[in-house]
């Protein structure tokens, strides 16, 4: 699976989590950044030089100025492309994946959130790289991250989205704020992990249901997974 990640909200840990749990289920997974705030890189890698780092079993790409630059440099360093099960492109940057179609995407994976300004910033990140991306022919996965009750919800999401170059999902997941998840995901980011076994059950449902459609995993097989994710030491 070739994925298009957008996060007009960030989601670096969702990323990673999931990589995780394809990992720890015997996959090889490819995490690319191609952002420009170059967040996922800051949390992985030690400089700010181009390079491949291996991260609780994911191999993530960082710090590069263009998906070729990341994918040449990966098979240099003796990975085999094609052998890895799944390749996520995490990206903001219409100029990152290069030229319209170079590299086939399958899904799409979506971040955004409730407020005014990350609901702009979706439809305008979905409209900058549909060019280049075929993001009007993609298959969406969308979390809706740090949900709340107001009085916006997932209709008025659906309304923004409905006339973009966009496939509109089956559900939206939602994935409620929660104080104790974002201490974990600060405690994770400087212990240099990824921390699922203190996340919120709610934290722990999106993500299994977020890696169901992503990997076609089995939901029962992926429950043992994350059970089995969150005893194995990593670092």
């Amino acid at each position: 699976m070739k994925l298009l990640c957008v996060g007009a909200k960030e989601h670096s840990d969702l990323l990673l989590g999931i990589g995780r749990l394809a990992a720890v289920g015997g996959r090889r997974v490819l995490l690319i950044d191609g952002t420009s705030s170059r967040r996922l890189s800051c949390l992985v890698a030690q400089g700010l030089e181009p390079e491949l780092v291996q991260y609780d079993e994911i191999d993530v790409a960082c710090h590069f100025a263009s998906l070729d630059a990341a994918l040449e440099h990966t098979a240099a360093s003796g990975s085999v492309l094609e052998e890895y099960d799944i390749v996520m492109v995490d990206t903001d940057r219409a100029d990152f994946p290069g030229a319209a179609g170079a590299y086939p995407f399958e899904g799409l994976f979506l971040t955004t959130a409730y407020d005014k300004y990350t609901i702009r910033r979706t439809a305008e990140l979905i409209c900058s790289l549909n060019d280049v991306c075929q993001v009007n022919t993609l298959t969406s996965t969308v979390i809706i991250r740090d949900a709340v009750e107001c009085g916006i919800d997932e209709a008025y999401v659906d309304k923004v989205l409905a006339p973009l170059p966009f496939i509109t999902p089956d559900e939206y997941h939602k994935l409620p704020f929660d104080e104790v998840d974002l201490a974990v995901r600060i405690d994770s980011e400087y212990q240099g992990k990824v921390g699922i076994r203190r996340m919120s059950r709610a934290y722990r449902n999106v993500l299994l249901a977020v890696a169901n459609e992503i990997t076609g995993e089995d939901r029962a097989v992926l429950k043992r997974i994350i059970k089995q994710a969150m005893r194995r030491k990593t670092g």
